[in-house]
């Protein structure tokens, strides 16, 4: 799977537009992870019970890599007004 198979396949969770970016301009050029290794908008419970997603899940069990990103909406819209390179 290409990565750009994997955005179309993953549009839904991309949504926020964000996501997307992210994907096409940071995850696609990370050496040893591939489109099958990331799982966009991961479900999983907080202490509380409560439902939760991580923006992104990656998992690498070759190399035994799991690995959560979540970015809180401040730090999205402060990446986007000042242009910084994530």
């Amino acid at each position: 799977m290409t990565w750009d198979d994997w955005i179309k396949k993953n549009e839904d969770a991309l949504k926020d537009g964000f996501e997307l970016q992210f994907s096409q301009q940071v995850l696609r050029y990370v050496r040893g992870i591939k489109p099958e290794d990331v799982i966009p908008q991961a479900a999983w419970k907080d202490s509380k019970g409560v439902n939760r997603r991580f923006d992104f899940r990656i998992v690498v069990p070759a190399r035994g890599l799991t690995s959560q990103l979540n970015w809180t909406a401040l730090q999205k819209i402060v990446i986007r007004k000042d242009g910084v390179a994530f």
